[in-house]
C-alpha cells in the first residue's frame, strides 16, 4: 500500500509536470500566434500606408496637371487665339453649305455670252467645300495659332520660372499638348455641328456615309500636327521654326503621296479621303492603316518631345 501511494504520488508529479509543460507550450504557441498576427497586421498596415502614399502622389500629380492645363487654356483665351480659331472654324462651317448652294445660282445670273450647264448642287458639294476649307485655310490658321507655344515659353523665360518652382518637365509638355487638343476638339466640334445642321437645312434628306469617321479622321490628323509642332519647337527659340518644320512636313507628305499606293501609309490620307468616305468610295477598313500609323507617330512624337525637353538646357 505504501509503495502504491508512493507510486501514485510520483505519477501525479510527472503528470503535473507534463501539464505545466503543456501549459507553457500552449502559452508559447499562443504568444507565437499573437506575435505572428501582430507582424501580419504590421505588414498589412505598412502596405496600406504605402498604397495610400502612392494614391496621394498620383492624385497630387493629376491635380498639378489639371491646374496647368487650365493655365494654358486661359492663356490662349487671353491672347485671343481661341476666339480667332473658333471664329474661323464657325465661319467656314456655316459658309461651306451656303457657297455650295449659291455658286450655281451666281453663275447662272452672269451673262457671259455662252451657255453653261451647271448641275444641281447636292450635299456632296457642301461636304467638298467644307473639307476643302478645313484642309487649306483652317489648317493654316490652326498651325499658326498653336505652333511655337513651347518656344514662346522658353524665349520669355516663363518655362524656367515654372520649372524652378517644382513643375516637372513631363507635366509641362503634356499640359500644353492636352490644352491644344481640347481647344481644337471643342472648336472643331462646334464648326462640324453648325455645318451639319445648315447642310441639312439647305439640302433636306441628305444622308452622308461614314460621317463620324470622316470627321474624326481630320480631327486626328490635326492632333498629329500638334505633336509634330511641339517637337519642332525644341529645335530653336524662334517662333517661325516649328511653323516652317510643320509646313515642310506637310509638303513632304504631299510629294510622297503622288507615288502610287503611298497615300495609304501617310497621315495626310486622313485629310484627303474625307469626301470619298462621305460618298462611300472609301470606307472604314481603308482608313484603319493610315489612322493606326498616325496614332503611333503621335505617341512617338509626344514621348520624344518629353525626352528631348528633359535633357535640354533652358
Amino acid at each position: 500500500m505504501e509503495m502504491s501511494a508512493g507510486t501514485n504520488n510520483k505519477m501525479n508529479i510527472v503528470n503535473t509536470g507534463k501539464t505545466d509543460a503543456g501549459g507553457t507550450n500552449a502559452g508559447m504557441t499562443s504568444t507565437g500566434k499573437t506575435n505572428a498576427g501582430t507582424t501580419s497586421t504590421g505588414k498589412t498596415n505598412a502596405g496600406k500606408t504605402d498604397a495610400g502614399k502612392t494614391n496621394t502622389g498620383m492624385n497630387s500629380k493629376i491635380n498639378v496637371l489639371v491646374v496647368f492645363i487650365k493655365k494654358e487654356i486661359i492663356e490662349h483665351w487671353r491672347s485671343y487665339r481661341i476666339i480667332v480659331l473658333l471664329s474661323v472654324l464657325l465661319l467656314f462651317g456655316m459658309s461651306s453649305p451656303l457657297i455650295a448652294k449659291l455658286v450655281p445660282v451666281i453663275f447662272e445670273s452672269i451673262d457671259m455670252g455662252i451657255e453653261i450647264n451647271i448641275p444641281e448642287p447636292t450635299f456632296i458639294d457642301s461636304y467638298t467645300q467644307f473639307f476643302k476649307n478645313m484642309t487649306q485655310v483652317c489648317l493654316i490658321v490652326v498651325i499658326l495659332v498653336f505652333s511655337g507655344s513651347i518656344t514662346r515659353e522658353k524665349s520669355r523665360g516663363t518655362a524656367m520660372l515654372l520649372l524652378s518652382k517644382g513643375l516637372s518637365r513631363t507635366t509641362f509638355i503634356i499640359s500644353k499638348f492636352i490644352a491644344q487638343v481640347l481647344i481644337w476638339t471643342v472648336s472643331y466640334a462646334a464648326a462640324a455641328a453648325v455645318f451639319y445642321g445648315y447642310t441639312g437645312y439647305l439640302f433636306p434628306g441628305h444622308k452622308p456615309q461614314n460621317f463620324a469617321v470622316s470627321m474624326l479622321s481630320l480631327w486626328l490628323f490635326v492632333v498629329f500636327l500638334f505633336s509634330l509642332s511641339d517637337l519642332a519647337s525644341l529645335v530653336g527659340n524662334a517662333f517661325y521654326v516649328p511653323v516652317v518644320i510643320t509646313f515642310g512636313a506637310l509638303a513632304l507628305m504631299l510629294a510622297i503621296s503622288a507615288v502610287p499606293k503611298a497615300m495609304r501609309y501617310l497621315p495626310i490620307a486622313l485629310s484627303s479621303w474625307n469626301v470619298e468616305m462621305i460618298q462611300g468610295i472609301k470606307n472604314v477598313p481603308d482608313i484603319i492603316l493610315p489612322a493606326s500609323i498616325t496614332v503611333v507617330l503621335t505617341i512617338l512624337f509626344v514621348v520624344s518631345t518629353i525626352m528631348v525637353f528633359s535633357k535640354q538646357e533652358l
